[in-house]
């Protein structure tokens, strides 16, 4: 039963003046707290927007530098044409379609062709280049850069026809020339000057190969045979995988 009017208690001013600073009190305690939240609320919040940025800043440059790397990678794998005459052609890596060339490189799976009267100069890697003759087409199957020096390339090719004089100077790369019926090869820091080209005796189709200068190898695609060839010696494997050679050749002869 609560109290009646005349027993409830009449404070003093020296009471209420207590009360209300316990008031005021609880009332800076309360607000103090709740200044320290927010400064704490506040902290945090900026140090996970800041770790926030960091990330999405480390993220994008990430992004932006492999971007940057496979652009660059890209552009290393390409082979650059130059000094074309007459018909050229080029093999679009992704249609496998032959047109007239549109651009000055060759990338991984494309392929350039000569025709009548036509010749053009390769830039195969640092140091390294072919001149194709009339008539003749390669294929590049594959090109990888050197982790060291994008500007050496392993190569594997295809030499499908015709005829082309390589130019091959040393360096960390491999160039692998592949054909029906046999592959030369150039291990890394190997260098020649050589000639390749196809060639018929008696209706049968052979590959003669020319060595000026520096040293190259010639596998036997059927027999597996590995012949070293090298300054002033020429060989030649024909269709029935028959060799001739190899014999050495003066260096004032022009068979080169």
């Amino acid at each position: 039963m609560p109290p009646k009017f005349s027993e409830l208690k009449v404070l003093s001013d020296s009471d209420r003046r207590k009360i209300q600073k316990e008031r005021d009190a609880e009332k800076k305690r309360t607000d103090a707290e709740y200044e320290n939240k927010a400064f704490k609320t506040k902290i945090f919040v900026s140090i996970v927007s800041f770790f926030v940025v960091v990330i999405v800043a480390s993220v994008i440059y990430f992004v932006m530098n492999r971007r940057s790397d496979e652009i660059q990678q890209k552009q290393a794998r390409q082979i650059e044409m130059k000094f074309p005459s007459g018909e050229i052609f080029k093999m679009d890596p992704s249609t496998k379609v032959w047109e007239k060339p549109s651009s000055r490189s060759v990338e991984e799976g494309g392929g350039v062709r000569t025709g009548n009267g036509g010749s053009i100069t390769l830039l195969l890697s640092k140091n390294r280049q072919m001149k194709m003759f009339d008539n003749s087409e390669v294929i590049f199957n594959s090109i990888s850069t050197n982790p060291e020096n994008i500007e050496f390339l392993n190569i594997n090719s295809f030499f499908a026809k015709g005829s082309a004089n390589f130019e091959v100077g040393p360096g960390p790369c491999t160039l692998n020339i592949d054909t029906e019926i046999l592959t030369v090869k150039m291990p890394e820091n190997f260098s020649a000057l050589f000639k390749m080209q196809y060639k018929k005796k008696d209706r049968v189709e052979f590959i003669r190969i020319a060595v000026k200068s520096g040293r190259i190898q010639v596998l036997n695609k059927k027999t597996k045979g590995v012949y070293d060839l090298d300054s002033l010696n020429e060989m030649s494997i024909d269709k029935n995988f028959q060799i001739t050679g190899p014999t050495r050749f003066p260096a004032s002869s022009e068979v080169f």
